[in-house]
């Protein structure tokens, strides 16, 4: 049997309880409170989510209460298998068990995040540009086109970048990169 969906008024209270009993940063609880609907909260909780999931804040089971459409409309995603195509500047998490393959173009930025034992694989074409940031058993593989561009952060497990305009791979782990042709 599920459990019963949250609704925004039933989430946001819950989000400030947690963030009062772990001491969220005053500057950041205070855009919580301010939050009117799901959208602003969870741009608040994705840019803060490494803090949120360390400290409990946000757990699998809390999400698994929220509707999936409005995640993956904040470009959240938690479970399954998604494939997601950024045309505009966007912050992209995944976490708990989610694959997701993303793929930039034109001028876009991307931002991705993979925490837990999410994994992600990023292709980045013409002039876009993708910043990768791995955290614990999570990991990315990341393939570049055109004049794109990628700049990674790794705290966990190994990651690999393949470039294939210059034919290169080259593997990362805690930020310590070494080539390979």
């Amino acid at each position: 049997m599920s459990k019963k969906q949250l609704t925004f008024k039933s989430f946001k209270e819950e989000i400030i309880n947690r963030c009062k009993n772990n001491g969220a940063c005053q500057s950041e609880f205070k855009r919580v409170l301010e939050s009117k609907k799901y959208s602003t909260l969870l741009e608040v909780l994705k840019e803060n989510m490494s803090w949120c999931l360390s400290n409990d804040t946000i757990t699998i089971e809390l999400l698994d209460r929220v509707n999936s459409d409005t995640l993956v409309k904040a470009d959240i995603y938690f479970k399954g298998e998604h494939e997601i195509n950024v045309s505009k500047n966007s912050l992209i998490i995944t976490l708990g068990s989610s694959s997701a393959t993303i793929k930039t173009w034109g001028s876009s930025s991307a931002t991705i995040k993979t925490l837990g034992s999410s994994s992600a694989t990023i292709e980045t074409w013409d002039s876009s540009s993708a910043t990768i940031k791995t955290w614990g058993s999570s990991s990315a593989t990341i393939k570049t086109w055109d004049s794109s561009s990628i700049e990674k952060e790794n705290k966990g497990v190994y990651s690999v970048i393949l470039d294939l305009d210059n034919k290169s791979v080259i593997v990362a782990k805690e930020l310590k990169v070494i080539k390979q042709k």
